[in-house]
């Protein structure tokens, strides 16, 4: 199935649709975890990052599949970086295409669904929190061994990740919950 249509199949689970594109991307991050798929994140600003989903966006809204709303909040720090949020929403055509991919791919649809109730049920946390969950599963999956949660941070501190030891000690919480991690002892 086309990443495209996850973007679709995720909008629907979250329920048509959602707050933020960084909330966004990093659900489908944990999707694309859950199913075994690699979306092509790499390390960003924000966490992990994909350059073809921020893409297949930008086509479904050009589709008009989906609809971008932006908010503008003015300018930040002294670089002027512009500050917005981008809300996206499933169109009329948007919820026709979603039923069109659940009845011709339902087994697909269904494994997003899924993955989808299983981020839910780990917690809905804002789109800094995932984003600080999906820092700390990155490193993780990169190191491929136990890590300490000061040890994450300092990791985190090689992709200009500015993260505290709570924060990661509550991503690590957000991970066991989804089944992602398992720790022996208490932090």
């Amino acid at each position: 199935m086309l990443s495209r249509n996850i973007v679709l199949l995720t909008l629907d689970a979250f329920g048509g649709e959602t707050t933020g594109k960084t909330l966004l991307l990093k659900r489908i991050f944990f999707l694309g975890e859950i199913l075994g798929r690699d979306f092509g994140y790499r390390p960003h600003y924000y966490g992990p990052y994909s350059d073809d989903i921020a893409s297949d966006i930008i086509i479904l809204k050009n589709y008009g599949l989906i609809e971008a709303k932006t908010h503008e909040y003015g300018v930040a720090g002294k670089g002027g970086f512009e500050v917005r949020r981008f809300d996206y929403r499933l169109t009329e055509e948007g919820r026709k295409a979603v039923q069109w991919l659940k009845a011709q791919y339902p087994e697909e649809a269904k494994s997003v669904e899924d993955a989808a109730r299983l981020i839910r049920e780990a917690g809905e946390i804002d789109y800094m929190d995932l984003s600080i969950a999906a820092k700390a599963y990155f490193i993780l999956k990169k190191n491929q061994q136990p890590m300490a949660p000061k040890q994450i941070a300092a990791e985190a501190k090689n992709f200009s990740w500015q993260v505290e030891n709570p924060q990661i000690q509550s991503a690590v919480r957000f991970l066991e919950r989804l089944g992602m991690v398992t720790t022996t002892a208490p932090f």
